[in-house]
């Protein structure tokens, strides 16, 4: 322990004379953790954020598409396969409902763009979900005031509209609670049914003005059924009897033969999870990659110094053999410098990527969190950079003869 504390002195003395030069070479460490706490620090808190959005629609919750959300997801790569088949159609509902008893519920989803207007007043840029009633059990919406759509508005393709605060509050900026009122979405007239509490859209952003019609209304005026998509819920613990269901009713209903392929993609929540990570671990390996080269480089520079540091105390090599050092406390003593150096550039990287988190808070639109295992990682690489390209110059130092040291100057 004692040695241990003496050649820590001696590092930390050797570093103070030759100050800049230690920090202009702990730059290229510094820049290889920047790369690999910082792009990593991302990429899990995207991950994190996505899983979030993904997990809140729970685990009896799956989805049915013409194509995937994500390519790989099913293992399909071609994407012109996905054009070249029919839509899903609405009236696919009742027979999936009757078909399939391990289902609780079912909702269609499209969604448009329109310009929205009441009297003077003028939103551009409305984003409009057509759904049904069931629509509210699956998403977060609340209610704040009025009510959400009906049965008889879904079946008598009635001119209703939900809409949220923002909209009512750009439609109507004298009246926050315009219930009842009307407003023309496009050139169709809407009657105000209900108004949406307040809410933070996916990844923190502040949500667009948005509206929530029924399904049947929207086709008829502005038709778009190459994008339906149907939202399921399952019974509780029936996920499987309810997917195998599902996917017997729409074979059906689509006309396959038995050897004939889906062509309708089917996936949960943990599907598109699993997807979000494979994008993520190609992510990890990217970052791996830059880092390494960073490090390298980084590394390259440490073994220079080192060499220049041995070379330059020479002669102090000679005395402290002389003296009695042994080779190991050379090596010790110059394998210590080249790892606290590396160390210290690790520690600058890493206050580097917390000073630009707090930063970047400001500019993404989900939560950024640094993992503690990454930050371990991030140390833990510094230093083993310095020991690997300063454990070099170290045994050339323990190796030099004292007498030829002493006689170097």
């Amino acid at each position: 322990m004692f040695k241990l504390i003496d050649t820590m002195k001696i590092v930390f003395g050797g570093l103070r004379t030759h100050l800049s030069r230690g920090i202009l070479t702990t730059l290229g460490i510094t820049v290889g953790i920047v790369a690999v706490v910082g792009m990593g620090t991302m990429a899990y808190s995207l991950q994190q954020e996505i899983n979030k959005q993904f997990s809140s629609l729970g685990s009896n919750t799956f989805f049915i598409s013409r194509r995937p959300f994500i390519v790989g997801i099913g293992g399909h790569s071609d994407w012109r396969q996905y054009w070249r088949r029919k839509n899903l159609e609405v009236d696919y509902l009742p027979t999936i409902q009757k078909n399939s008893p391990h289902v609780q519920s079912i909702a269609p989803m499209l969604w448009y763009r329109q310009n929205a207007r009441s009297g003077d007043d003028q939103l551009d840029n409305l984003s409009i979900t057509a759904s049904n009633e069931n629509l509210y059990d699956f998403s977060s919406y609340d209610i704040e005031y009025g009510r959400f759509l009906s049965p008889s508005d879904i079946l008598y393709r009635k001119n209703v509209c939900v809409i949220d605060r923002k909209a009512a509050g750009i439609l109507f900026p004298d009246n926050l609670i315009p219930l009842d009122k009307r407003i023309k979405i496009g050139n169709i007239p809407f009657k105000i049914v209900g108004i949406l509490a307040e809410q933070t859209a996916a990844f923190g952003q502040e949500q667009s003005a948005q509206a929530i019609v029924p399904y049947s209304t929207a086709e008829k005026y502005w038709g778009g059924g190459w994008g339906l998509q149907f939202i399921v819920e399952a019974l509780p613990e029936k996920m499987e009897e309810a997917i195998d269901e599902v996917i017997v009713a729409l074979r059906n209903l689509r006309g396959l033969r038995f050897d004939d392929e889906n062509d309708f993609e089917l996936f949960t929540s943990e599907m598109l999870m699993e997807a979000v990570s494979n994008i993520t671990r190609v992510a990890y390996i990217v970052i791996i990659g830059i880092a390494a080269i960073s490090l390298l480089v980084g590394g390259i520079g440490i073994m220079n110094v080192m060499f220049v540091s041995v070379t330059e105390r020479t002669k102090e090599i000679g005395i402290r053999k002389s003296c009695g050092a042994q080779p190991k406390d050379i090596l010790l003593q110059f394998g210590a410098e080249a790892i606290v150096l590396s160390t210290i550039g690790g520690i600058i990287g890493l206050i580097l990527v917390l000073s630009l988190s707090l930063l970047a808070k400001k500019a993404v639109p989900f939560t950024i969190s640094i993992p503690g295992w990454l930050v371990i990682v991030g140390i833990l690489f510094s230093a083993m950079v310095g020991l690997a390209f300063g454990i070099f110059p170290a045994y050339k130092a323990s190796r030099k003869n004292p007498v030829e040291a002493l006689h170097y100057e």
